[in-house]
């Protein structure tokens, strides 16, 4: 086996054992519910900073039209949950889009 073959096989197997070339963004965050709103076919959900005792200076927001995680989202009113979204968590501003929520564990 020459050398450019073996290189070429060692980076195809580092790409596969490593996961290169598959980027999966995924912002979780961890809050209480403080507003839940619909139009009929998607579900938003706003979930602010653990442990404000004041009026937020933010909110993360999460979208879903998926049943089960809806459901979840409904009953979670005022209550702490840690929610996952397929966006990358953003660090400024008073709405945060988590993306699209993949999954939701009411605490």
């Amino acid at each position: 086996m020459n050398f450019k073959k073996l290189v070429l096989s060692f980076t195809l197997a580092s790409a596969a054992i490593l996961g290169i070339g598959a980027v999966h963004a995924a912002c979780t965050y961890s809050g209480p519910v403080e507003e839940i709103q619909t139009d009929g076919t998607t579900i938003w959900v706003y979930v602010s900073p653990p442990n404000s005792h004041a009026v937020p200076l933010y909110v993360y927001f999460f979208k879903t039209t998926n049943g089960e995680i809806a459901e979840t989202i409904n009953g979670s009113l005022h209550k702490n949950v840690t929610i996952s979204g397929t966006g990358v968590c953003p660090t400024s501003g008073p709405y945060r889009y988590g993306g699209v929520a993949s999954s939701i564990y009411v605490n």
